[in-house]
C-alpha cells in the first residue's frame, strides 16, 4: 500500500510538471539510464490515472500522456507518445496517448486516430 502512495504521489509530481512546464519549449528532462522499474507499465498508468482524478487541476489527454511517457522512460521502460487526429462530422479532433510495444496503454480512444507523422515524442525531450 505505501509503495502505491509513493507511486501515485510521484504520479501527480509528473503530471503537474507536464502541465505548467509545457509552455517552456526548451525544458529538458533527462533521467539516468536505469534498469528496468519493478513497477509493471500498467501500474504506472494505473498511478498516473489515479493522481489525474485526484489533483485539483483540470488536465488534458496531452499533459496526461507527456506526464507518463516521461515517468515511464524514468522508470526504463520504451515508452512512445504519440498524437494522432480525426475528423468526424466536419469536426478535427486531436487526442495524445502512451503506447508501449505498440499498445496503448490504458488508452480506448487511441484506435480510432490516426497518427501524425513525427509527433512520437516532445520535442524538448533528447532521443533516447
Amino acid at each position: 500500500m505505501r509503495m502505491r502512495i509513493l507511486l501515485v504521489a510521484e504520479a501527480a509530481i509528473f503530471l503537474i510538471a507536464a502541465r505548467f512546464f509545457f509552455g517552456l519549449g526548451q525544458l529538458r528532462w533527462r533521467f539516468p539510464k536505469r534498469r528496468r522499474s519493478r513497477r509493471s507499465p500498467k501500474e504506472i498508468a494505473q498511478a498516473m490515472q489515479s493522481a489525474a482524478r485526484h489533483l485539483p487541476l483540470r488536465t488534458t489527454c496531452l499533459d496526461r500522456s507527456r506526464a507518463l511517457f516521461w515517468m515511464l522512460r524514468a522508470h526504463g521502460c520504451p515508452a512512445e507518445l504519440r498524437i494522432g487526429a480525426r475528423h468526424e462530422d466536419g469536426t478535427l479532433t486531436a487526442h495524445a496517448w502512451v503506447e508501449l510495444d505498440g499498445v496503448p496503454l490504458l488508452d480506448d480512444e487511441a484506435q480510432r486516430f490516426t497518427v501524425l507523422r513525427g509527433a512520437s515524442k516532445p520535442p524538448s525531450l533528447p532521443a533516447s
